[in-house]
């Protein structure tokens, strides 16, 4: 008599970015179902959070609060600054355009610039209705928001701050993040260096509201 043995199952273990990405997913649909008490905090970040639409950005609420203080960044420190201000732009322009924005921060290190680099990287997920022209969206100096006189009005300098021009034949825009990537729709936006220029690409996969990634180099 012939024994046949049962099939063992095989399990591949994900790598460490798609479950990441997986848990992600997972706390924005909750967000959009209103199950936004069951969202916990994401295993590999040191905050996560969500920041309702109807969250009073412009006072910096205690939830702003507890998100500067989890990023550590010293005030006094010009470049820390900088950051500080592109984050809390990238959550006002949730407040103003989007809808609920789930808000997760994880420090890790990478090789960048040849060598080994602390990196700060910030993910705001809003779940409005996106961006309708990213190329547009991403201009120096474009604005939606007119009237100066609206609190949410912005200088278009919020989705991409350009801080300074590097001198040379073409003026190059130098941004805070070191590398950016924004999803919207089925459009994609990302440049991999804070001088590199805007790459703009169709996706094939659509993305829910507006997924804004940025990293930045400490």
């Amino acid at each position: 008599m012939i024994k046949i043995r049962p099939k063992h199952k095989i399990f591949v273990r994900q790598p460490k970015e798609v479950r990441f990405q997986r848990q992600l997913s997972l706390a924005f649909e909750q967000m959009k179902v209103g199950q936004v008490r069951f969202i916990r905090k994401i295993p590999g970040t040191i905050y996560t959070s969500v920041f309702p639409k109807n969250t009073p950005i412009i006072t910096v609420p205690p939830e702003l609060e507890n998100l500067l203080t989890a990023l550590n960044l010293d005030p006094m420190f010009a470049r820390n600054s900088f950051i500080r201000g592109q984050i809390y732009d990238y959550l006002k322009n949730s407040c103003a355009h989007g809808g609920d924005a789930l808000v997760a921060v994880r420090k890790y290190h990478a090789y960048k610039g040849g060598r080994i680099r602390k990196i700060l990287e910030v993910i705001v997920w809003d779940n409005g209705p996106g961006i309708e022209n990213l190329a547009q969206a991403l201009k120096n100096g474009y604005s939606s928001k007119k009237d100066p006189f609206n609190s949410l009005a912005g200088m278009g300098l919020g989705i991409d701050r350009v801080i300074g021009y590097v001198e040379s034949g073409n003026i190059t825009p130098y941004y805070i993040a070191d590398e950016l990537k924004i999803e919207t729709g089925y459009q994609t936006a990302h440049r991999k260096f804070n001088s590199d220029r805007h790459h703009l690409v169709p996706s094939g996969i659509k993305v829910p509201g507006t997924k804004t990634t940025a990293r930045f180099w400490l």
